[in-house]
């Protein structure tokens, strides 16, 4: 029988601890190489070097908020690099699926011929350099539509029962895609989801880059979901230089959060889920919130139901939410691993000070509207999207 003390903190920590996430998606969609080169060999050297510089750049910028962007050397050898997962991925798995991306994309042969420009689509990010600048881009002339190769939906089974089947996830298909590529836009561009109806279920995924937003965000996910309409099998990506979409018979994104749409009024019904999806984040942040109150004022065991009956140890009870609090920190490294967790419930560590979370205004109680995730609609997104960065030189948003 698990001790009632370790119960009290699996549950502090089910709601209030990230979710794990272990998954890269470090799987290529597409890889497409542009036919420009540098044809001399020694222009050819410089061109590489920029390449690497750029590569190495962009390192510390997507290994501590996800995405970056950068240029390196000048005129006709500038070499323009940004690479950028997709929000569902923890900072770990993102830093995986780059580091392979990174070896992949040199089958673009840049060292070899010179090769100005590539694109290589992972199903975890994104990775893209050319000689000219490209950020802000919607739309390229190696935009594409990969569909899958099993699992036709084309209705034309001999089998009455696969025929109808069919017909039901492809309508459910392109009812997702199209609320995705609606919504995600207002939703800092990016949005995960589902549509279940008749017992058949389909999940996608939107993302526009980090550059990519506003109109220009809506435009290319509007052109992704008409192009990936082709697709008459049960996978299928729009690839677009400013955007990705995809759609699935297996749920392959990592948040648990995702927007769920059924029946008739599916476009009625994913508003209405995601206001009760913001509500939920922002009841747990009240409840967050306080926690940290109480804890600041050495009140920390009024937190435990007052319908208990009898008496129970406040002390243990205080140190196992403690220990919650740390669980629950900003940062990664601010948060104990489970080994070390252990030790703490079983007396063996000492538990230090968590630091304040970064959604409550210093030496006060309440809630900042403008630091609470998810405050600008965004349900089923596990990251927050920051400044765009570039090193060497600025390029900002449109």
């Amino acid at each position: 029988m698990i001790p009632s003390s370790v119960s009290f903190l699996l549950l502090f920590l089910s709601v209030f601890a990230p979710s794990a996430l272990s998954d890269p998606r470090a799987q290529k969609a597409a890889l497409l190489c542009t036919n420009r080169t540098v044809s001399s060999l020694s222009l050819r050297q410089v061109f590489v070097a920029n390449f690497v510089a750029a590569m190495d750049a962009l390192t510390p910028l997507t290994t501590t908020r996800q995405h970056g962007a950068v240029v390196k050397g000048s005129g006709n050898f500038t070499v323009y690099a940004m690479a950028e997962c997709m929000k569902d991925l923890s900072q770990s798995d993102c830093n995986v699926c780059l580091a392979q991306c990174k070896t992949q994309l040199l089958s673009c042969l840049p060292f070899q011929k010179g090769t100005r420009g590539g694109r290589l689509f992972f199903d975890g990010c994104y990775l893209r350099y050319d000689d000219y600048n490209f950020f802000a881009e919607s739309f390229g002339d190696q935009d594409t539509t990969v569909c899958g190769t099993s699992g036709s939906i084309n209705g034309n089974s001999n089998n009455s029962v696969g025929a109808r089947s069919s017909r039901i996830y492809k309508a459910n298909a392109l009812e997702l895609v199209t609320n995705l590529s609606e919504v995600a836009p207002q939703n800092d561009g990016f949005l995960v989801g589902s549509v279940e109806r008749k017992n058949v279920s389909v999940y996608g995924l939107a993302q526009c880059w980090e550059f990519v937003n506003g109109r220009a965000c809506k435009k290319c996910l509007a052109d992704a979901a008409t192009m990936i309409s082709s697709c008459a099998t049960q996978e299928g990506r729009a690839l677009n230089a400013g955007c990705y979409l995809r759609y699935s018979a297996q749920k392959f994104y990592n948040n648990s959060t995702d927007v769920t749409i059924s029946g008739n009024h599916g476009r009625r019904s994913l508003f209405k889920i995601l206001a009760a999806s913001a509500a939920a984040v922002a009841l747990l942040l009240v409840v967050a919130t306080v926690v940290w109150s109480l804890y600041g004022s050495n009140r920390l065991s009024e937190v435990v139901d007052p319908t208990f009956e009898g008496p129970f140890p406040a002390e243990e009870a205080c140190r196992l939410l403690q220990i919650g609090l740390l669980c629950a920190q900003a940062s990664a490294e601010l948060r104990p691993s489970m080994s070390v967790v252990v030790k703490m419930v079983n007396h063996n560590h000492k538990i230090p000070q968590p630091t304040q979370p970064p959604f409550i205004h210093s030496g006060s109680s309440e809630l900042s509207r403008s630091g609470l995730p998810g405050y600008n609609f965004q349900p089923g997104s596990n990251t927050q999207s920051s400044a765009n960065t570039m090193t060497e030189s600025l390029v900002e948003p449109r």
